[in-house]
């Protein structure tokens, strides 16, 4: 923990904050640099406060400071004091400061301030700051308005930051603070200093609502000559934007605050009351409340449609919507050609309005969509006959797919009538064309036909695969043709199911040559129904393993073994994985495909992927981790999972590199907190099966040149005596718990609980040092 700051550091800093801000790059850097030296000592925080309460300090130098101030409570606010953290005195000071710094004119600041309260309530509420919601409501009054609206903004960030955490402890205390049994009429209660969390409900719900509808009211009676008026009417603005805050808040309340009707089985009385009057609403408000108000409604139908529907608004909605729709079709000139007519200098108007038709007219079709997929109001009717009820009778589909199989059995065995045919129809056409168009044509039936009929195809199979090879050999040069006949072999593996290696000698050969990107036919549109076809045959094929007898060292069923009889269909199915490593080394195109090949292979051979084949899938996921964007990240960690469940020791061991490369991307903070949430359930996946690869991962992980410069860039706080490894391990369960509410699903919260619990039993001193924070994440998940 470093000095506290002095007077003359204090001075240095708005120095420093002004200097950021030149257009010398020499200078601007070194102010930087000096700025990010004090982060973490203590008082830094608090002299960022008093610079952004200084009214006479430059106000770019304010801004800057009130940007740092929020990261730094981010970063530093629920640290241990030991760890260049925050001290509790400095945080109370701290809190009792940015109460004085609500009244901001500029918006820039008072956005930042805002954000920076959030932060503070969500690591502070409600056990070190009980009275938050009070301390923020006595600040309401008539006399300001401007402090009113501030403070509407600083609730709407900290119920969006409070609603966001994921803990159930979490999850229970927002819903308490804003359950209510029933909804008041509107109107303003008086917050009392000193009063407990438990009457967050009064001082947030009726008063937001009551406020909300004053508000409703105040614009729609004073629109009409707002918009008439020549000047810019600001009491109006300012009324509609303390509108549009409280909207936010109480969308949030009513989203967050209430047990889904779908779920509970229990009406939720704040629809009932609430949705009625923004139905009213609706059809009087600008375009941009109009879209809002579309949004919420959108949103509360999908959490409580049956609310929705028993507040009597389902049917006036739809018809608001329907109204909006037809009448833009059935304008005159088009509401797209009147939006674009005018030029010169109006275009620029008839584009902002053409963008707010659309995407009202856009909310308006969601909203429908809604109402008529939402599951539900359907249940299991799709199932029945909707005539009878009773379950639908496919006896005449199968008639006529016999009678179908029958006339395509005639039409291969007769293999020149497409030919004729097309030759009688159309002698003028082009041959060679034509015959593709019709070979393309009867594949599309034969798909639909293998699709249709199922398992009554089943005994046709071989006769069709037969005819197969013949007819790919005839299709050369024409990709479209040979696509239908990937994706009816597809379908004939499905039909067959577990008795699918009886078409391998088909499906073998079409890989090897669908997967080989030297082939610019390949690289044109093979490939995608390539690894399909792969994808197909791998969920498609049987068992090949089996649990491994009980032994004095293991009990049984905890590791595979390849059954002798399966192994040659295991071979063959795990065959074309080089082809594998060239298609990801190439592109990151067919990256779900990827994925989704190896994950079945892991499931089905277990172990004995990683032994006849772990190098190459080592290089296939080395070449995606650290290359692809986040979307591409969170594609790759459920098949590291299925990986690490399927073959815990044999997976961790042969795909050690790349979890490597994967902890010095997260121990460096630059990955997206996105992507660090769905990490940490991998490497808790690994605790649990594979404790001692997971210990041998941190100790190789020590070596890396990337995980060490991120390790030795945070020393500070790290406890003596550690080795390498434990170093490494030591930030990895520091990460693990400061993350550990961005974790979204709930399963993935108990598997990293699991995996805490795991760690705990590890022999090393950093699992000591961070108890006071790994404890707290482990017991309140249950």
């Amino acid at each position: 923990m470093g000095q506290p700051l002095t007077q003359q550091e204090f001075g240095s800093l708005q120095s420093a904050l002004q200097n950021a801000l030149s257009q010398s790059p020499d200078v601007q850097k070194q102010a930087e640099a000096y700025i990010q030296s004090l982060d973490g000592r203590p008082g830094f925080s608090s002299a960022l406060a008093e610079i952004i309460s200084n009214r006479d300090t430059d106000h770019s130098a304010r801004y800057l400071a009130s940007v740092h101030l929020k990261n730094s409570i981010h970063r530093n606010w629920r640290k241990r004091v030991a760890l260049a953290g925050i001290t509790p005195e400095e945080k109370a000071f701290l809190r009792a400061k940015v109460s004085q710094l609500i009244p901001q004119d500029d918006n820039q600041i008072a956005v930042q301030i805002a954000l920076v309260y959030a932060k503070m309530a969500r690591f502070d509420y409600p056990t070190d700051w009980p009275s938050l919601f009070n301390d923020l409501m006595g600040n309401l009054g008539p006399g300001n308005p401007l402090v009113v609206r501030r403070v509407y903004l600083i609730l709407h960030h900290v119920l969006k930051e409070l609603s966001s955490k994921r803990l159930v402890a979490d999850q229970a205390n927002f819903a308490q603070a804003v359950r209510t049994p029933d909804v008041p009429r509107p109107r303003l209660p008086t917050a009392r200093k000193g009063a407990g969390s438990g009457q967050v409900t009064e001082l947030l719900f009726g008063h937001v609502w009551g406020q909300w509808c004053s508000d409703t009211q105040l614009l729609l009676s004073a629109l009409p000559a707002g918009l008439e008026s020549a000047t810019p009417a600001q009491p109006l603005l300012q009324s509609c934007e303390r509108w549009m805050l409280l909207l936010k808040i109480l969308r949030r309340l009513i989203l967050h605050g209430f047990p889904s009707d779908a779920k509970a089985l229990a009406p939720v009385a704040a629809v009932h009351s609430c949705c009625p009057h923004m139905v009213a609403a609706l059809q009087a408000m600008l375009d941009r409340a109009i879209l809002k108000l579309l949004k919420t409604q959108c949103q509360v139908l999908e959490v409580h449609p049956w609310s929705f529907h028993g507040a009597g608004v389902l049917m006036p909605t739809m018809e608001i919507c329907c109204n909006q729709l037809v009448e833009s079709a059935a304008a005159a000139e088009g509401p797209f050609a009147a939006a674009s007519a005018g030029g010169g200098g109006g275009s620029s108007l008839g584009a902002a309005a053409l963008s707010s038709l659309e995407r009202r007219l856009t909310q308006c079709c969601v909203l429908l969509v809604n109402v008529m997929s939402c599951k539900p109001y359907k249940g299991s009717v799709g199932a029945l006959d909707p005539g009878s009820g009773q379950p639908k009778d496919t006896s005449r589909v199968k008639a006529m797919a016999l009678e179908v199989r029958g006339a395509l059995q005639a039409f291969w065995a007769a293999p020149d009538s497409s030919t004729a045919a097309a030759g009688t129809a159309a002698p003028a056409a082009p041959g060679s064309r034509l015959i593709a168009l019709v070979g393309s044509l009867a594949f599309g039936l034969l798909n639909l036909v293998i699709e249709r009929c199922s398992e009554a195809l089943r005994p046709h199979v071989m006769a069709l695969g037969s005819a197969l090879p013949a007819l790919w050999d005839q299709a050369a040069g024409q990709s479209l043709l040979r696509i239908q006949i990937l994706e009816a072999v597809q379908r004939l593996l499905n039909v067959t199911g577990p008795e699918s290696p009886a078409l391998y000698p088909l499906v073998l050969p079409l890989l090897g040559y669908s997967l080989d990107v030297r082939h610019p036919e390949v690289a044109g549109g093979l490939l995608e129904d390539g690894l399909g076809l792969w994808l197909v045959a791998l969920r498609n094929a049987p068992s090949c393993c089996e649990p491994t007898p009980p032994t004095a060292a293991a009990p049984a069923g905890l590791a595979l073994r390849v059954l002798p009889a399966m192994r040659p269909t295991l071979e063959a199915l795990l065959s074309p994985l080089p082809a594998l490593r060239s298609v990801a080394e190439a592109s990151t195109e067919h990256l779900p495909l990827v994925t989704g090949i190896l994950a079945s292979a892991a499931l089905l051979a277990g172990p004995a992927l990683f032994e006849a084949a772990g190098q190459h899938v080592l290089t296939v996921l080395q070449s995606v981790v650290g290359h692809v964007s986040e979307r591409g990240m969170l594609l790759i960690f459920p098949t590291l999972e299925l990986m690490l469940q399927a073959a815990p020791d044999a997976a961790a061991a042969a795909l050690q590199p790349m979890f490597v490369k994967l902890l010095a991307l997260l121990l460096g903070g630059k990955e997206p907190a996105l992507v660090v949430a769905n990490a940490l359930p991998v490497l808790g996946r690994m605790l649990l099966a594979a404790p001692q690869q997971f210990v041998a991962l941190c100790g190789a992980a020590a070596a890396d040149a990337g995980v060490g410069a991120a390790v030795e860039g945070a020393r500070q706080g790290v406890p003596a005596g550690l080795s390498p490894g434990e170093m490494v391990l030591f930030r990895l369960l520091e990460l693990w718990a400061s993350e550990f509410d961005s974790i979204g699903q709930a399963g993935a919260r108990r598997l990293c609980a699991l995996a805490l619990c795991r760690a705990l039993a590890i022999p090393s001193s950093a699992v000591l040092g961070l108890l006071d924070v790994l404890l707290p994440a482990i017991t309140a998940v249950w």
